[in-house]
């Protein structure tokens, strides 16, 4: 089975929504929250920009904007559902803006690293057996000029995560060993968080060791998710989150769901050191 960190990060988040997901492959009614919608929106817009970007061509800010909203425009639909009730969809448009504006502002003229790929497809061999094998997309990855890789990952969420929460991640660390697999003059590997509603730009280094302990931490993560499978057993996880999740109108759990300590849960967010961050204001 090829996994992704979506598909491991979906179990963790409720089980019930994996089945429907992965297995069942319910069928449901198109369905976007209007956060995910403008997410998209701005990483389309990223990846066009640097596209041209490598073929020498920087495009000027006016363009990037116009692009994006021509791209909202073709794209929006009305399946695209907004939850806040003090947020309309326009506000929601102009806040993409002012993300690509403030980040365009920041990094012009775009000539700290050079940009290898764009929305980079990266195969990861979790043990070198062929057991555990993942796929994932790096929104960029850059070669900085001390020569050293850089995975960017763009973010459009309302907080910024804490710094236990960075210091967990285990995304980017996970296209790290996809890019270190593939790749023989891979050194050193920075990754690099952009979170454009706050114009702030953070920065995290994995060591070898916490390499090590993400492949002990996916493998017993996929286990429990194969023998969840192998059980039958995909509680409801109530939370929060219910109110975005696509499968709301036919979860069977909507009151109280069986619960279970996962190891899963506790992986999501492990200790580890080595964070700065850089504010970009």
């Amino acid at each position: 089975m090829l996994y992704s960190y979506s598909r491991i990060k979906r179990f963790g988040k409720c089980p019930l929504a994996y089945r429907f997901e992965y297995i069942d492959k319910v069928e449901i009614e198109e369905f976007d929250t209007i956060e995910a919608f403008m997410g998209s929106m701005v990483h389309e817009s990223l990846d066009v920009f640097y596209g041209e970007a490598l073929k020498g061509a920087i495009m000027p800010l006016d363009s990037l904007l116009s692009f994006y909203s021509d791209l909202w425009k073709e794209k929006i639909h009305p399946g695209v559902v907004v939850n806040s009730k003090d947020m309309s969809c326009d506000d929601y448009h102009a806040g993409g803006s002012k993300c690509l504006t403030d980040y365009y502002n920041q990094y012009s003229p775009f000539d700290h690293a050079e940009t290898i790929e764009t929305e980079m497809k990266v195969f990861i061999d979790l043990l070198g057996d062929g057991k555990y094998k993942f796929i994932g997309y790096i929104d960029r990855l850059d070669r900085a000029h001390h020569g050293g890789y850089e995975i960017h990952d763009y973010k459009t969420g309302g907080s910024v995560p804490s710094k236990k929460q960075i210091e967990g991640d285990t995304q980017l660390a996970l296209y790290e060993l996809g890019i270190r697999q593939s790749r023989k003059d891979v050194d050193a590997v920075e990754h690099v968080w952009h979170y454009l509603r706050h114009n702030k730009e953070i920065r995290s280094k994995k060591s070898l060791s916490d390499m090590e302990s993400l492949k002990t931490g996916l493998v017993s993560a996929i286990s429990e998710i194969e023998k969840a499978t192998r059980d039958d057993f995909f509680p409801a996880k109530k939370t929060h989150l219910c109110r975005w999740c696509a499968y709301q109108g036919i979860c069977l759990q909507q009151k109280k769901a069986p619960t279970r300590q996962t190891h899963l849960s506790k992986f999501l967010d492990p200790p580890q050191d080595r964070y700065y961050e850089v504010d970009t204001i």
